[in-house]
């Protein structure tokens, strides 16, 4: 059998060899054929199949291309809403605080705000920070009401303007002590708000766009967004469980917010306040009465438990401040990224009830 397998391996060999000779003999006569002919001969990239470079040549000028039409466009992704947006269309952050008691709707403004805070006050109802860029401020922006130290911490992540009408004595403290933003206290500066004598005070009082604008101008306000990190944004579907048509958030016995779900623009409708939004996000914290009117402490730093809702599902996850921000994590200590768009985010203490 050895003898058989060695015999049969030479006589392939040697069909190999008549083979190769034929093959070379017949590219010889080829090369002296075009030679004489005097045609050109083939590109490197033709005559080399292994050569891929000329591809990445091309790869490199569609990048350029693709950067050069970005230039052009002058889109760049914004830091308040994760939304596309001119490069000229990046203003200031504004951070009201305006109503949210039913006497005071309905309310201004609001539904031009970029991120929206609800936070629990004395007496059982709620308030908003609502946060503006200087740029996208609508002409009547209110009723504008008095801080709370956990308002402070809030607008605070943003620098920029903060906008109220006086505050509790721990809030006016706070800022007598130093802040990261721009104070705009219509207490003591009445000239950039004004009063509706159609309504009743205290639910009258206003700002707007115009004498916003004119605060930022007159104090010089350029360092904007300077060291503010932007929250992750993506429009990607998340693999997370769909929740019911409406989100319910208990704040107290005497206010609940409610959403519904609008699946044809993915967006949540708060029809009493007159707001639509992209991303809810609800945050569960600490709080305690700090004196006889009723006044709260609300935990800002310690982090905790938190809800996510975007495109109709819902997501356990985490809240934690890092620095002067509060970052959103999922349950794997993954970034949560929003909706480009609106965002509420409501804070509630660890025992109110969310349903959805």
């Amino acid at each position: 059998m050895k003898i058989k397998r060695k015999s049969i391996k030479t006589s392939r060999n040697r069909f190999y060899f008549y083979i190769i000779g034929v093959l070379l003999l017949f590219f010889l006569i080829s090369g002296v054929i075009n030679s004489i002919s005097g045609q050109k001969n083939v590109s490197p990239q033709e005559s080399n199949p292994a050569d891929f470079s000329f591809l990445n040549q091309e790869q490199e000028i569609n990048i350029e291309k693709e950067e050069q039409v970005e230039e052009q466009n002058g889109k760049i992704v914004h830091p308040l809403t994760g939304l596309l947006v001119e490069k000229n269309q990046i203003g200031c952050p504004v951070s009201i605080v305006i109503d949210n008691f039913p006497a005071s709707y309905p309310l201004s403004g609001l539904d031009k705000a970029s991120f929206i805070y609800e936070v629990l006050v004395e007496g059982g109802i709620t308030r908003y920070l609502a946060v503006f860029d200087s740029l996208f401020l609508p002409n009547k922006v209110g009723p504008v009401r008095s801080a709370r130290p956990y308002f402070i911490f809030l607008a605070e992540q943003y620098k920029g303007v903060f906008a109220h009408a006086g505050g509790s004595p721990d809030a006016l403290e706070l800022i007598k002590k130093g802040v990261r933003f721009y104070d705009l206290d219509e207490i003591s500066q009445g000239d950039y708000f004004w009063r509706d004598d159609s309504r009743n005070p205290p639910y009258n009082l206003y700002t707007s766009s115009k004498l916003i604008r004119e605060f930022i101008k007159e104090n010089k306000i350029t360092d904007c967004f300077s060291d503010f990190i932007p929250f992750s944004y993506s429009s990607n579907e998340e693999y997370w469980p769909y929740h019911g048509q409406e989100v319910n958030v208990y704040f107290s016995s005497k206010k609940k917010t409610t959403w519904e779900y609008i699946d044809s623009d993915q967006v949540y409708w708060d029809k009493q306040a007159g707001i639509k939004v992209k991303n809810l996000v609800v945050l569960k914290t600490r709080m305690e009465v700090v004196d006889d009117i009723g006044r709260l402490f609300v935990d800002l730093n310690s982090g905790g438990d938190a809800l996510f809702f975007k495109q109709g599902k819902t997501s356990l996850g985490e809240w934690e401040k890092q620095g002067n921000r509060i970052y959103f994590y999922d349950k794997d200590n993954n970034e949560i990224s929003l909706m480009p768009g609106t965002t509420w985010v409501g804070i509630v203490s660890v025992d109110d009830l969310v349903t959805y």
